[in-house]
């Protein structure tokens, strides 16, 4: 699934300028700790926050 079609599904915001829309993501998840974010991230995957904007 592309970044795009994420965002789309998910009615998201993107909060970047530079992002590449057309990425195909490969896994995404969610961790409440930075330190797991830091530990188990890997390529072609995508972090899910819900940030107040």
């Amino acid at each position: 699934m592309t970044l795009d079609e994420i965002k789309i599904t998910l009615n998201a915001t993107v909060l970047t300028k530079n992002s590449d829309m057309g990425m195909n993501i490969e896994r995404a998840y969610c961790a409440d700790l930075m330190s797991d974010v830091l530990a188990f991230s890997i390529a072609n995957s995508l972090l899910i926050t819900r940030l107040p904007i």
